[in-house]
């Protein structure tokens, strides 16, 4: 059990605390509105995309962690938004709050 209770504080710490990379938040405070939809150079997929990628494989653990009755994705195609799509600034902000939401289920 203590190992268990080590390993879990350790996974929540990679979760929450500001380590050797920059969290979440930080990452996304203050973005600019109007990038929400651009491609960084050389990437396929827009700053929405990545922030969306990140938020249905977190969704995804959970559930994997929680559900009694897990499905597992087809890989790639249920862990990313389709390339050509784009968000609103509504979009935007509820995937930041599902991201941050889901997290604080997981570290609960």
């Amino acid at each position: 059990m203590k190992q268990d209770k080590e390993l879990r504080n350790q996974l929540v710490a990679l979760l929450t605390v500001r380590q050797a990379h920059v969290d979440f938040t930080d990452a996304i405070a203050d973005f600019p509105a109007e990038h929400i939809n651009t491609k960084a150079p050389h990437c396929s997929y827009s700053f929405w995309h990545l922030v969306e990628h990140m938020r249905i494989c977190q969704k995804d653990i959970l559930e994997y962690i929680t559900s009694d009755y897990y499905v597992w994705p087809n890989f790639p195609d249920d862990l990313w938004p389709e390339q050509g799509t784009t968000t609103t600034l509504e979009g935007w902000q509820h995937s930041l709050e599902q991201f941050s939401s889901d997290r604080q289920h997981l570290v609960n």
